[in-house]
């Protein structure tokens, strides 16, 4: 009896896991939903530039902070004196922090290819384009908060918070189609947001900057509309005797 009972609850064991209830179908989606299947996905093409733009904005953050320091120190007023306008002296402050800033993406990018096969893009003019204005925008955003903030103590919190919330909203943490769109929506109003549609159409997509010209026209405004503002803003603190 003990026997014929083991056998029938085996049998009847048998039988219920021979019926199919429950199924699952498991889609690759590929990251961006560009690749196909045939293609190899190197996550470096989409995380190096993003994390680069992080890094440049404190880069360029510490660069507008030399005004602070020549302020403190006097050479800003001497500097001041000579036959250079202000006008001329913010352009030369604003042009060496974006050298600086392209200097640094180009070293990121150029160490990212050798080691890890970062694409650079389909051709030899759209990622320095997009590097050239990424840091032209970001250097006028960081010249303006050092110009409109009275210390450099004061200067180094507020850049740090717009550098974090930029990096979150802007899609520097995480891929932009990964994030929601309530945050993509106010990232637009960054410039590194930009600089990562840019820089992910041209490394991660292997797009021409002609494919998309909306970030290089964005990043364009940007770019002059900051420039013009510090030069409003240092002309009327030269004349106020703010510096003096």
């Amino acid at each position: 009896a003990i026997m014929m009972n083991a056998v029938d609850r085996h049998l009847a064991l048998s039988d219920a896991m021979e019926n199919t209830v429950v199924s699952m179908t498991v889609n690759d989606k590929a990251i961006m939903g560009d690749s196909g299947p045939d293609e190899d996905i190197n996550l470096f093409d989409y995380f190096l530039p993003s994390f680069s733009v992080f890094f440049l904005m404190f880069a360029i953050s510490a660069s507008a902070r030399d005004l602070h320091r020549e302020r403190l120190n006097g050479t800003l007023h001497r500097q001041l004196l000579t036959p250079v306008g202000s006008t001329e002296f913010l352009i030369g402050k604003w042009s060496s922090a974006s050298i600086q800033g392209v200097f640094q993406l180009f070293v990121l990018f150029i160490s990212g290819a050798i080691l890890f096969k970062v694409n650079l893009g389909p051709d030899f003019w759209s990622l320095p384009l997009m590097m050239l204005l990424c840091c032209t925008a970001g250097a006028g955003l960081f010249m303006m908060i050092a110009l409109i903030t009275p210390t450099e103590k004061k200067m180094d919190n507020i850049s740090t918070v717009v550098v974090l919330v930029s990096a979150m909203l802007g899609g520097n943490m995480m891929p932009l189609d990964s994030m929601p769109q309530w945050s993509r929506t106010f990232g637009q109003f960054g410039f590194n947001f930009w600089a990562n549609v840019g820089f992910e159409g041209i490394m991660a997509k292997n797009n021409t900057i002609m494919d998309n010209t909306k970030p290089v026209i964005v990043l364009i405004i940007m770019s002059v509309a900051f420039l013009i503002v510090n030069v409003v803003l240092v002309r009327l603190k030269t004349r106020k005797g703010v510096w003096a």
